[in-house]
């Protein structure tokens, strides 16, 4: 066990590149504990989030903790980077998703620089990248995922945090408050990382292939390597056209405005869960 516990630490040094990284039961959890290192270090208690393309737990979980939420303007998922600054003097963190929605690329180079600039804590989200790339850390103070069902590591259990060192400093003494990764997971987590590779040249090629077929309707593309593929619809005859065209398929489908995914009205093919195992 010895060796895969090393050959795991080397894995999430070169995916987080963190001093300190966590794993634990739920991406979740490390939200919640993200949030919870917010309140002990700031002593500003606004937390800003994304006003579409975040995930569900951004808008309920900082009031567990006394904080309040602020949404800040989107288009098409992607942060609007002047309302950001218009919103950031008064903000103790921001918590948003890379990509947006899981399928809008976000300028995370800008958006940390603004928030640095007003000290505010930035709080990544690389459930849908995680491996994409190997500097998140340069655009984030704090780094979380999900390994959850329909996630690029889709283990289905799991999560976890990565914490800059100016954190833990002023931290002083830190000690985890999430539960503990459970060890029987830690080697189906070591292969998950093996096949990730694989697993995003997977959806991108089916990702490739339905913008290829639904050429004839309008799809939102931020320029992101998603995992899902957003086509908007202007009426129900063309929804029911790009359901038809899923359900043909045997494509996942949601339904838009939906605050995970985007604010208008369309269908997100939801690639993401697709098993390629």
């Amino acid at each position: 066990m010895e060796q895969y516990i090393d050959q795991i630490k080397s894995k999430l040094n070169e995916l987080i590149g963190m001093p300190k990284t966590i794993l634990t039961d739920r991406g979740n959890s490390a939200i919640m504990e993200s949030l919870n290192i917010v309140k002990q270090i700031s002593q500003r208690q606004n937390i800003l989030i994304p006003e579409e393309g975040g995930w569900l737990t951004y808008k309920k979980y900082p009031g567990r903790f006394g904080l309040t939420v602020q949404e800040v303007k989107c288009r098409n998922s992607q942060i609007v980077t002047s309302d950001l600054i218009d919103k950031s003097g008064k903000a103790g963190a921001l918590m948003y998703s890379e990509p947006g929605g899981y399928f809008a690329s976000q300028q995370m180079k800008q958006i940390y620089n603004i928030c640095h600039e007003n000290q505010i804590i930035v709080i990544l989200d690389i459930t849908g990248c995680i491996g994409r790339r190997t500097d998140y850390s340069k655009y984030s103070d704090m780094l979380l995922a999900s390994f959850g069902k329909g996630k690029p590591v889709n283990l289905g259990y799991g999560g976890i945090l990565g914490i800059k060192q100016f954190i833990l400093d002023e931290l002083e003494t830190y000690k985890s408050s999430m539960p503990r990764f459970q060890s029987d997971k830690l080697v189906p987590l070591l292969r998950k990382f093996e096949q990730l590779d694989a697993r995003y040249e997977f959806i991108d090629r089916e990702i490739r292939t339905i913008k290829n077929d639904l050429t004839a309707h309008e799809i939102i593309d931020e320029g992101s390597r998603g995992l899902v593929v957003i086509v908007k619809f202007k009426d129900e005859k063309e929804k029911e056209t790009i359901i038809n065209y899923c359900e043909n398929n045997k494509y996942e489908y949601t339904i838009c405005p939906r605050y995970i995914r985007y604010g208008g009205n369309a269908v997100s093919i939801e690639v993401k869960r697709l098993d390629n195992s």
